[in-house]
């Protein structure tokens, strides 16, 4: 897989996706490769505090991949070393949320 990121924000539509894995990051790190987050709320009831909402392109597949970022029922934004979810349409965002996270942080 070769990703780009081709759309982030609250155009990306990611209603039906679903948990599929996690990526150990930092807040930070998540903001260098993929910009401010879509959401950010601080409210300690709410389950979500903090997501990006992603379409990553795969340029050798020739496809566009769908994916989520966020923490889970922590009460707040994790600043430090942090498993976030990954939800999408199917596994391949989880592939795709990492080498874009990686490639982002190589550069």
């Amino acid at each position: 897989m070769v990703m780009a990121i081709a759309d982030t924000g609250a155009d990306v539509a990611v209603n039906g996706t679903s948990l599929l894995g996690t990526v150990r990051t930092t807040y930070a790190d998540l903001v260098i490769a993929f910009g401010a987050p879509t959401y950010n709320i601080d409210d300690r009831n709410e389950k979500v505090n903090t997501e990006w909402n992603i379409e990553l392109y795969d340029t050798q597949a020739d496809e566009y991949i769908v994916a989520s970022i966020y923490n889970w029922k922590t009460g707040y934004t994790p600043v430090a070393s942090y498993d976030w979810h990954i939800g999408g349409y199917n596994d391949k965002a989880v592939a795709a949320v990492i080498e874009a996270l990686n490639d982002a942080l190589d550069n």
